[in-house]
């Protein structure tokens, strides 16, 4: 499932579920990990979650509103394409436990990922140079940021008295997940992702099959 929506000012923010390999496995078989991946351009929407009568005159994020994906969804990663979050927009994902913002990401707003009480890693860019006090409200009290302690992620990290620890992955693992397949008039799309960060290192697509006469 995927969607489009416009962003602040110019520009559209894409959102998509896709199954993740975690890289683990259970009774032999792997273990896959429901995600949501935004790109696009830009700055998402200011958002409310459903149960918020005071800001009802803002929408529900459309990547958690009522879908099932969106509320299994035990990862978040967003695109360095998409420059700032806005309030309440991965906020109340019940199953939330891996948030990666890649390189390019600004600015977090205000409970944009509060109350996930299964949030417990937490990977931020240098890149990110504002967070909210309350972006991380409500989530799991052994919750991890990782970021450059040179960062200002690390410094709010401190300030906020969240657990804080470098972070750096040599993506030394990986595997390809198909995440739309091809059929003999349209393109497929394959992921490159590493199980230890989660981080999506390429994106390739899949030729058209072509018709088969017989």
């Amino acid at each position: 499932h995927q969607g489009t929506q416009a962003s602040k000012g110019s520009g559209s923010i894409t959102w998509q579920y896709v199954a993740m390999d975690t890289g683990k496995q259970l009774g032999g078989e792997p273990v896959s990990a429901a995600a949501v991946i935004l790109s696009g351009n830009g700055s998402t929407l200011d958002y409310a979650p459903e149960y918020c009568a005071a800001h009802q005159w803002k929408p529900v994020a459309p990547w958690t509103e009522t879908a099932e994906q969106g509320a299994i969804a035990s990862r978040v990663i967003v695109k360095g394409s998409v420059s700032d979050l806005g309030t309440y927009a991965f906020s109340d994902m019940r199953n939330l436990s891996t948030v990666i913002l890649e390189e390019g990401v600004l600015s977090i707003g205000d409970y944009a990922f509060s109350n996930n009480p299964n949030l417990t890693a937490i990977y931020l860019p240098d890149s990110v140079a504002s967070i909210s006090n309350s972006a991380f409200d409500a989530i799991n009290r052994d919750a991890v940021i990782r970021c450059s302690q040179d960062s200002y992620a690390y410094a709010y990290a401190k300030e906020q008295g969240l657990k804080v620890q470098p972070a750096v992955c040599t993506h030394g693992q990986t595997s390809w997940k198909e995440t739309r397949k091809a059929t003999c008039t349209a393109t497929g799309q394959k992921i490159q992702t590493c199980p230890d960060c989660g981080a999506i290192l390429k994106t390739e697509t899949i030729p058209a099959l072509g018709h088969s006469w017989s």
